[in-house]
């Protein structure tokens, strides 16, 4: 599909069986936007955006007792948007008066980029482009599998998240700010497996176990001349990683006192455990061309800390079933 905006979207989807043991299902679509911005910098078009996704399911039966259900996905945003566009007199807006006695510039923001701001404005001039580019995969499997009247369920999962950002802070051809980045990197795995009794009877049950693991990986920081002090141009970049790790067992039983009234209850044991290190390498200076260019030292080193919690939560509870229709 093609729109009077030069924005481009497909889509493409197909299912259906392989053999009597065997289906499918597959999907995927990709958007394009050029952009309504210009950079006069570059000759680049920014806010715009390049995403395509994609995913697969399966549908497998090897025997009559043992159904699987695998799925994956994987998608991608590639994206400039977040430019900042002057909407105001622009000859009246001063810079940093650091950035500018850097160069040996006029403080006007109008004179350096060559940008009229105003309503209509649709052009920028940086030096800097800012961009978000994003991804994400999944994998998971359900297994059934049947044991005389009873169900042994398999539920596994894998997942991944990450993005690398980045900026232009002043938003001008100056070279005042130099990074602004905000990237992560998250993974993520599950497994529970759970029992299920046979139905029908006075008394059905599920048994369960869960477990939980996360790897968060922070790395943020900038580089640039401060805006609230002229005279000190700063670097600083964190890192942060944080592991959370949660181990259950469960269990539910259901009581069933006629065909309209059941009473439950249910206990779950948790465990959970986080661990946490931050560090930050850091400096000032004294800008150069402004003073003394005086460097101090502000990084920290690595911390480590962690907090553990076990918790036993319990439920009780009865529904009544008034018709096929209503139930409280």
């Amino acid at each position: 599909m093609l729109t009077d905006d030069r924005e481009y979207r497909a889509r493409f989807s197909t299912t259906g069986p392989i053999n009597d043991a065997l289906a499918y299902r597959f999907s995927a679509e990709g958007v394009a936007y050029n952009g309504n911005v210009k950079n006069c910098y570059t000759g680049n078009y920014l806010n715009g955006y390049d995403n395509q996704a994609a995913r697969w399911k399966l549908s497998l039966q090897p025997s009559d007792t043992l159904e699987l259900l695998p799925s994956m996905d994987y998608s991608k945003q590639k994206t400039d948007n977040g430019v900042r566009v002057l909407r105001a007199d622009s000859s009246a807006i001063a810079l940093n008066p650091a950035a500018v006695g850097q160069v040996g510039a006029s403080g006007a923001v109008g004179q350096q980029t060559g940008i009229t701001g105003g309503a209509s404005n649709e052009e920028v001039n940086v030096d800097l482009e800012p961009y978000a580019d994003t991804s994400a995969w999944g994998l998971s499997v359900q297994a059934d599998k049947t044991f005389g009247e009873y169900t042994l369920i398999s539920l596994t999962a894998y997942r991944g998240w990450e993005q690398e950002t980045d900026r232009d802070n002043d938003e001008t051809p100056l070279p005042f700010s130099l990074m602004q980045i905000e990237n992560r990197d998250t993974k993520w795995f599950t497994q529970e497996f759970r029992l299920a009794s046979p139905l029908g009877g006075k008394y059905d049950y599920v048994l369960g176990a869960y477990y939980y693991f996360s790897d968060i990986f922070d790395r943020s920081g900038d580089d640039r001349t401060q805006s609230n002090a002229p005279n000190l141009y700063v670097y600083n970049l964190a890192k942060n990683t944080i592991e959370s790790q949660n181990q259950a067992i469960f269990v539910q039983l259901n009581w069933h006192l006629d065909d309209q009234l059941t009473l439950f209850g249910g206990l779950r044991c948790l465990q959970d455990n986080v661990d946490a290190c931050i560090s930050r390498v850091s400096f000032r200076a004294n800008n150069r061309f402004l003073g003394d260019g005086a460097v101090t030292n502000i990084s920290i080193a690595p911390v480590d800390n962690s907090a553990d919690d076990d918790v036993l939560v319990g439920k009780v509870g009865g529904k009544y079933r008034f018709n096929e229709q209503v139930m409280a």
